[in-house]
């Protein structure tokens, strides 16, 4: 039995950036054919920018 590695001090392999990337954009793509069928809710409108927000 083998004990497991930590690799916290190792850099992130490419194939693992590109894989990480390809699957965000899969999840957009998800996400936007949701909103065009009406499945999803498009994210709210900006907040009216009002003085009083600040104090």
């Amino acid at each position: 039995m083998t004990a497991a590695r930590s690799y916290s001090n190792v850099a992130v392999p490419d194939a693992t950036r590109t894989n990480k990337a390809a699957s965000t954009a899969l999840q957009t793509r998800i996400w936007e054919r949701k909103v065009k069928d009406g499945l999803a809710l498009s994210p709210p409108p900006p907040l009216p920018h009002t003085y009083d927000s600040y104090p």
